[in-house]
């Protein structure tokens, strides 16, 4: 429980590389800490199994206090435009409507799945929000993913998805075009 920020991070750092080779002892590792939780040890935890919630581990939602069974239904779920150019941006909205008698917390991303230079495809998972979401009630939710050329990436032109995930579970997906200006 040391104060300092550095020090936490670089726990949180070792704790996140640890568990892309054994996530499970991560996961038990960080139950034990949580009995005596305090502010500091939560956000050591937190930020040391972000592997494992990009990955969607089902473990580490329920460790981090997520709803288990989510139940909502995602509803208008659209992008803006079909095809886009390489330097514009997506937009996309959706909304969830909760279908529970009792509020839920919900981590909301989205993965992009793009196409590389071989035509295959690899996916990386982005952060929307994170939200107690009351009983049936309902929320909009509205985003633009830039696609801007930028030195750690590289676009290729060809059929793109978008894919939403809640609580590490994918609940919908749609295709759009990307293509060279």
């Amino acid at each position: 429980d040391d104060p300092s920020r550095y020090v936490q991070r670089s726990i949180a750092n070792n704790l996140n590389d640890i568990s892309k080779d054994h996530p499970q002892l991560i996961i038990e590792l960080c139950q034990r800490w949580l009995i005596d939780e305090t502010d500091n040890r939560k956000w050591i935890i937190r930020h040391g199994c972000r592997s494992l919630i990009k990955l969607g581990n089902p473990a580490v939602f329920s460790l981090l206090g997520f709803t288990d069974e989510v139940k909502i239904s995602i509803e208008q779920f659209k992008v803006e435009k079909s095809q886009i150019n390489v330097g514009e941006s997506l937009g996309f909205s959706f909304e969830i409507k909760s279908t529970s008698d009792a509020e839920q917390l919900l981590m909301i991303d989205y993965k992009i799945h793009h196409v590389k230079g071989s035509q295959k495809r690899t996916n990386k998972v982005f952060k929307l929000k994170t939200i107690k979401l009351e009983a049936n009630k309902m929320i909009e939710i509205n985003k633009k993913h830039s696609f801007k050329v930028i030195n750690t990436r590289k676009y290729y032109s060809g059929l793109h998805t978008i894919e939403l995930i809640v609580n590490g579970k994918s609940i919908g997906d749609m295709d759009f075009n990307l293509q060279d200006p």
